[in-house]
């Protein structure tokens, strides 16, 4: 505000706001259940401009990183959380920018997928194909199970000892 009142006492007076520019017109992202994906977007103006503002977004999941900017050309950085959502929900939602030259909204679209565990040759998603796999492939299966497969599926010790 204080340089707007030094630019009007200097007689330059701005009729129009820039228009906001983003590199990105939406977020979309696949993030498997448990992990983290971080992303950025880029936000300026037409009239290069330098400009200040802050970014909030309408869901916990998709958390801004940088939260306030000040400049010509920003990178917002972002974080998307998918530690605690069960797999196939989908996030809708947007990240607002609200700034000296206006608010604009980037909207995203987050889809939550199963945990997949790669042996080389085959990708398993579930328990299932994981007993398929093991029928087939018994000596690199216990391998593989030994490391990945509980915590790839969520399986504890426990119910290990239980199953088929």
């Amino acid at each position: 505000m204080k340089e707007k009142i030094a630019g009007i006492s200097r007689g330059v007076i701005e009729y129009e706001l820039p228009r906001i520019r983003l590199s990105k017109d939406r977020i979309t992202a696949s993030v498997e259940v448990g992990k983290r994906v971080s992303g950025r977007v880029i936000i300026g103006n037409d009239a290069e401009k330098s400009m200040k503002g802050l970014v909030c977004s309408d869901n916990r999941v998709v958390e801004p990183v940088t939260t306030q900017f000040v400049g010509v050309s920003n990178t917002v950085e972002y974080t998307i959380h998918a530690e605690s959502i069960e797999a196939c929900k989908t996030i809708d939602g947007s990240l607002t920018f609200i700034t000296d030259c206006g608010e604009v909204e980037l909207p995203y679209h987050i889809e939550v997928t199963a945990p997949t565990l790669s042996t080389g040759t085959t990708v398993i998603a579930s328990p299932e194909q994981f007993a398929m796999y093991a029928r087939e492939e018994r000596k690199r299966a216990q391998t593989v199970h030994g490391c990945c497969v509980p915590a790839v599926f969520g399986i504890s010790r426990a119910e290990e000892r239980f199953s088929v």
